[in-house]
């Protein structure tokens, strides 16, 4: 989608941020959109409402509109989450000390955070809808963060960026960031011949390893009539992974959520089964907007996956799918960097701005570096 160029005035800036008002709607839906840059914009408003309909009680959305005078420059998605324990996104020795502390009856760090975010999707909640300079999106940056901090009641607030720019009064910090590839190729076997030796050696083996053990795909526009299959799998590696003391997800998800996305029914998705013989034993959820696949929720049966090299076919039956209907860009999302790394996608890096109301909390921004740090060296694939 075409961004859309200002309306002939002035550059943005701090002398002119009176111009800039703030107005909250009722639904994603009210949100004036046209000109979102970047191609995941067109599907923004349908993956709030899915999170809206799920109806998570600890989840609740917020949603605004800035306005240039009368011009509508940036769509703002903030989420908060009340009572999220973050001691379980310490690093492990300080997390073990501290659940034990909470198991002893102490409710030390259940706080309210409130982010500035697109929920589930790893993307920033400040979507600008104008083209605006790097300058001009401080401003507004700027505008925004005030706004929730004069407004808003949190214990901390998150602002995730896709750039490394300080806002004043904050804290940035690198977060997670999201693999990603273009595909400029004509199709699959073309994408392999591009590879190099090694990793064509490594695709054909895996897919051998795969098929011999009986593995193949389904392609599904729906979750239904696997909802029960798919959460089991979703709940099975949630829980692989808080075993190896990974992040965990702070959004818990459940049949609500995996229901409603078939209820938003103009939510553009496609759904991925893996399954060998008769038993479901993966799955991947994308969406498509704009022109592009985003790989947003997984699952594996890792009593059965690992064997069957099943999550490197997932990724592999991605791209071939892709390449069918003339896709040409995949965001894999955050995770399993290796993983994304060795079939050709690269980060796009996301930063997080962070501000604690009560000074008492502060030294915790260490401590959340240092989780994140230790997350991004873990680059085994599930």
């Amino acid at each position: 989608m075409v961004i859309q160029q200002p309306s002939g005035q002035k550059k943005l800036t701090n002398s002119t941020v009176s111009e800039l008002r703030f107005v909250k709607l009722t639904s994603p839906y009210e949100a004036i959109t046209t000109g979102t840059d970047k191609a995941f914009g067109a599907a923004i408003a349908d993956w709030c409402q899915a999170l809206e309909v799920a109806r998570i009680p600890q989840v609740m959305q917020t949603f605004y509109q800035v306005y240039r005078q009368d011009e509508p420059i940036a769509f703002v998605v903030t989420h908060t989450l009340h009572k999220l324990n973050l001691a379980r996104y310490f690093p492990a020795s300080l997390k073990s000390f501290f659940l034990r502390l909470q198991q002893m009856g102490l409710s030390v760090f259940y706080l309210t955070i409130l982010f500035a975010e697109i929920p589930l999707a790893n993307r920033p909640g400040i979507v600008f809808t104008v083209d605006l300079t790097p300058e001009e999106q401080d401003v507004v940056e700027s505008f925004v963060v005030n706004w929730l901090m004069a407004n808003c009641s949190y214990d901390l607030l998150c602002v995730k960026k896709a750039h490394g720019r300080e806002i004043d009064g904050l804290a940035t910090v690198p977060f997670l960031a999201n693999m990603a590839m273009d595909l400029p190729f004509d199709d699959f076997n073309h994408y392999v011949q591009q590879r190099s030796t090694n990793a064509r050696y490594t695709i054909r083996r895996n897919k051998r390893t795969f098929e011999e053990a009986g593995c193949y795909f389904q392609w599904r526009d729906t979750v239904a009539p696997f909802e029960a299959e798919i959460m089991a799998l979703y709940d099975s590696t949630c829980a692989y992974h808080a075993q190896r003391d990974e992040m965990e997800v702070p959004i818990p998800i459940g049949k609500s959520y995996f229901d409603a996305l078939d209820q938003v029914q103009t939510l553009r998705k496609k759904v991925l089964t893996i399954w060998q013989k008769e038993t479901m034993i993966g799955f991947g959820v994308m969406i498509e907007s704009n022109g592009a696949w985003f790989f947003k929720i997984c699952g594996l049966d890792y009593e059965r996956a690992p064997a069957v090299r099943a999550y490197f076919n997932l990724y592999y039956e991605l791209i071939a799918e892709a390449l069918r209907h003339g896709v040409h860009y995949v965001d894999f999302g955050a995770n399993t960097y290796e993983t994304k790394r060795r079939i050709g996608a690269s980060p796009r890096d996301t930063y997080y701005s962070l501000h604690f109301k009560k000074w008492l909390f502060k030294p915790l921004l260490y401590v959340l570096k240092m989780t994140v740090n230790n997350h991004k060296k873990e680059t085994l694939a599930p």
